[in-house]
């Protein structure tokens, strides 16, 4: 039996929120941080995909104001890090998925939310 090496993905498990963190005027960030480029391959798209839809469970659960009182004050904002390359397959997941979270009071892009 030869070894075969896990292939690790440019996002962390899809169960962890990266970054939280109050805004001074209100609202809340949470950032989903890459550690390499988010390609087009189907583990890729499948694993972003349901990190932004963690992401998008712990902004939207009813708790969530009483862990950051600022979601109370502001708009909770998601973005995807642009630190590394970005597919076009991958940025249609966000995308995709940007318009049932704005159905919910939540924002999510690429970019940095300090750009």
């Amino acid at each position: 039996m030869s070894y075969q090496p896990r292939i690790s993905s440019p996002l962390s498990e899809p169960d962890n929120l990266d970054v939280v963190g109050e805004r001074n005027d209100g609202g809340v960030d949470m950032v989903v941080s890459t550690t390499g480029p988010l390609d087009d391959s189907d583990a890729t798209c499948q694993h972003l995909q349901a990190k932004l839809n963690t992401y998008l469970y712990a902004a939207t659960h009813p708790n969530f104001a009483s862990v950051y009182p600022a979601a109370s004050a502001g708009r909770v904002r998601i973005f995807v890090s642009d630190t590394h390359e970005i597919s076009d397959r991958a940025r249609q997941v966000v995308e995709s998925l940007s318009k049932e979270a704005i159905s919910r009071g939540i924002e999510i892009r690429i970019g940095s939310p300090v750009a």
